[in-house]
């Protein structure tokens, strides 16, 4: 239950959320940047660390309530955690389609230097302007059709990283070329079957592997942008060739 702290108007702002059943509400203090409380599928979660910032591009992120107390004018955020829905829904699931797996790689190579959230939330753009992320439309794509997609504000306007969306589509088509499927090349670097790393704590996940960076290496051998090891470990743990789900987490494919 919330404690007395926290004034009424508030509490029966984040329930009326909770009783939504929203994948996530979290409750934090903008002018203290503390987290304050989490409520997931309306139930009252204890919080553990500092919230990550929100501000997508001097916008608040889409999603985000922003609430004042009325007697003192502290202000408070409420938002939904898209992350959480991806991470329920989508992250780790082993990924085979074509398609499905070029989009995944495209998020991943966007958020260098910035938050999953910011892809997350930009996500339907992207979408949008990259023609769902069919492959031999994208890597078609002319260079006034990119530059038209950097006027968009709804996306990441980072000229190389557009750019590179095209690029990666062509080098993409010709490992489809070459091995019969980007499916096929990809699940060979794991013998078709899903590592299973058996973490019992997310604190111990590492940033990168050598399998990540054998595969960044070959990967960029073959004309990719915007994929070092980083990246890449990150994209095998959400295409579910790594599975990284802790091993009570619900969503763990091998519970």
């Amino acid at each position: 239950m919330m404690t007395e702290k926290y004034p009424t108007w508030l509490i029966g702002h984040v329930k009326e959320w909770a009783e939504k059943r929203l994948p996530t509400v979290t409750l934090c203090s903008t002018t203290g940047n503390e987290l304050l409380e989490v409520w997931y599928y309306g139930d009252l979660l204890t919080a553990k660390g500092e919230p990550q910032s929100y501000i997508v591009d001097g916008d608040v992120a889409p999603g985000l309530v922003a609430a004042r107390d009325p007697e003192n004018g502290e202000e408070f955020v409420i938002f939904d955690g898209g992350r959480h829905v991806y991470h329920d829904e989508e992250w780790g699931k082993p990924l085979h389609d074509e398609q499905r797996l070029f989009e995944l790689l495209c998020l991943e190579t966007y958020q260098a230097g910035l938050s999953w959230e910011t892809i997350l939330n930009k996500r339907e753009a992207f979408k949008s302007v990259f023609h769902h992320y069919e492959i031999d439309k994208v890597a078609a794509m002319s260079d006034e059709a990119l530059e038209e997609i950097l006027k968009n504000p709804k996306v990441v306007r980072n000229r190389r990283k557009v750019y590179a969306t095209r690029h990666n589509a062509q080098a993409f088509l010709a490992i489809q070329k070459t091995f019969g499927s980007f499916d096929h090349y990809l699940w060979s670097w794991v013998n078709f079957t899903p590592i299973d790393n058996f973490v019992k704590n997310c604190q111990s996940i590492p940033a990168q592997t050598n399998l990540s960076a054998r595969l960044a290496k070959d990967l960029k051998k073959k004309d990719f942008k915007f994929v070092g090891p980083v990246c890449i470990y990150s994209y095998l743990q959400a295409a579910g060739l790594i599975n990284d789900h802790e091993v009570d987490c619900d969503f763990n494919p091998k519970k």
